[in-house]
């Protein structure tokens, strides 16, 4: 509970597809190489890792994407 891992990628390749809007959509795939665990505090004042969150320590919506 409080820890969040941040898994980091080696880009391969990239996929275009039209979703059920007709809007097109890109898909990124690769080569997990690296996983790193954090306190959520921790994470905020991250050099690295603080973009992901907003003013209020909440995760930025738009940066944060489920395979």
């Amino acid at each position: 509970m409080g820890k969040i891992n941040f898994d980091w990628y080696e880009f391969l390749r990239e996929r275009v597809r039209l979703d059920d809007t007709r809007t097109p959509c890109r898909a990124f795939f690769g080569r997990r190489f690296k996983t790193e665990t954090l306190s959520l505090g921790d994470a905020k004042r991250d050099g690295v890792y603080s973009r992901f969150f907003d003013i209020n320590g909440n995760f930025k919506r738009r940066s944060v994407l489920r395979g």
